[in-house]
């Protein structure tokens, strides 16, 4: 399987997220035999430590890409969906919930969602940007998870596996396309 994965969430001052994306791409170098990856970076300093830190520079099934936009601007919502569909990738995924809204052609798309608490129980996380930015965030997340967004899921925190099992409008908004599949990752 022909695999990208987005590494720009890792930025020159590592973050959790960008830490969560480093490590995983650490995990497939040492396990994946089968599969070929795409590394997809904007900056050249972040893409040469990544790979290093890593072993993706000594891996024969790891490349990187540098691409010209970042994750945030209106060119990566048009120009990163026809890129992975003319490079033929099998697999897209985003190591946040940031996901370009048109659909790659075939490309499946697998996104992870770190902290759903802020959506699913605003009142528990007051001050989280989340939950002020609420209308654009859940805006986001639902077209994203709408029935042209993603193929798979992954969640990342425990408590939200906890939550996951509570009722709530919201969630079943979230989890109601057919062919996603939610997958806890136990970090």
């Amino acid at each position: 399987m022909n695999i990208c994965i987005d590494a720009r969430w890792i930025f020159p001052k590592l973050s959790g997220i960008g830490l969560y994306t480093q490590e995983l791409i650490r995990a497939l170098v040492r396990v994946d035999t089968e599969n070929n990856y795409t590394l997809l970076f904007n900056d050249p300093a972040v893409l040469t430590r990544t790979e290093m830190l890593t072993g993706a520079e000594r891996s024969p099934r790891f490349r990187s890409r540098l691409i010209p936009y970042g994750l945030f601007t209106l060119r990566n919502q048009f120009a990163l969906p026809r890129w992975l569909k003319r490079e033929g990738f099998d697999l897209y995924h985003s190591t946040n919930y940031m996901m370009p809204l048109p659909r790659p052609g075939h490309v499946r798309r697998v996104v992870t969602i770190h902290d759903l608490i802020p959506l699913l129980f605003p009142d528990h996380a007051p001050r989280s940007k989340k939950t002020r930015l609420f209308p654009l965030y859940k805006k986001i997340n639902a077209r994203s998870c709408g029935a042209r967004g993603f193929d798979h899921f992954t969640e990342r925190v425990h408590a939200t596996r906890h939550h996951s099992r509570t009722e709530s409008p919201r969630r079943s908004r979230i989890t109601s396309r057919e062919h996603s599949r939610r997958r806890h990752l136990g970090l």
